[in-house]
């Protein structure tokens, strides 16, 4: 098996036919050096959406990007739920919890007491 790949990662690769694909690993075969990619993009658009086998030798692991929007986020933890990755969910839930978080620490509005701003408003009237 080609080092490193994983049930999850982000994939380009080239089909036996010479079809150029991305898409994600869903399934590993160990014993004849296979992945089964889910096709996301294709260009061969009858394939987009299936799953292929590919030899290990013709996947390029892409590179990770970040975390996604919390669509994306969404769509990917349901993702591990249907391919049963404990690990994956758990990992996907963090970074949503995380960006959630984030979010309400920029969109929360930064209150001034009343005091303060009679001081800045007399200040700016002097």
């Amino acid at each position: 098996m080609k080092a490193g790949l994983n049930i999850g990662d982000w994939v380009l690769a080239k089909t036996r036919e010479g079809e150029l694909i991305q898409g994600y690993i869903n399934d590993l075969d160990v014993f004849q050096n296979k992945a089964r990619v889910q096709v996301t993009e294709s260009d061969n658009a009858d394939i987009n959406g299936k799953g292929v086998w590919i030899l290990n030798s013709s996947i390029e692991k892409l590179k990770a990007r970040s975390e996604g929007t919390e669509d994306q986020l969404l769509a990917m933890i349901d993702l591990a739920l249907l391919t049963k990755d404990k690990e994956w969910f758990l990992d996907l839930t963090q970074k949503l919890q995380a960006k959630r978080s984030k979010s309400k620490e920029i969109s929360s509005p930064i209150i001034l007491n009343k005091s303060t701003k009679k001081e800045e408003n007399k200040s700016i009237m002097d």
